[in-house]
């Protein structure tokens, strides 16, 4: 008979909850902020910026820089001691929640394990390392 302990289930639990929230909450949104734009104008004129940004692996946009005037701003993560740069909203609750459990339950999370936000210069668009450009990864 296998016993399952609890550090066994929660790392399952962990890797499985990745996976759902990599699959659907972190897949790009079907209507962005350019296509409201495009549908409000007649024209489909959109922001020469906007349009030039690239896009992450997982379809979302990269953003040139953090905090101020970005939607990737630094996150603190409960009972770490630590921060992490990550889109605002939806994708900030899932990752800090990772972060957190995966802290409590798995393993010690300690300064410069993680690593959040990153310039998308460099970052080949095709490959995973992408998404740290759009702050939907960590």
């Amino acid at each position: 008979m296998t016993y399952i302990n609890r550090r066994m289930m929660v790392q399952g639990t962990a890797v499985l909850g990745l996976g759902l929230a990599t699959g659907t909450l972190l897949t790009a949104p079907k209507a962005s902020a350019a296509d409201a734009a495009a549908s409000a104008n007649p024209a489909g004129a959109m922001d020469a910026a906007a349009k030039e940004r690239p896009v992450s692996l997982n379809g979302w946009t990269s953003e040139e820089q953090a905090e101020d005037v970005s939607t990737v701003w630094t996150r603190p993560v409960p009972g770490t001691g630590l921060t992490v740069a990550t889109r605002i909203g939806d994708v900030e609750a899932v990752l800090i929640h990772l972060l957190r459990r995966h802290h409590y339950e798995i393993d010690e999370l300690r300064r410069g394990d993680v690593t959040g936000w990153q310039h998308p210069s460099g970052l080949d668009p095709a490959t995973p390392a992408s998404n740290l450009a759009s702050g939907t990864a960590v």
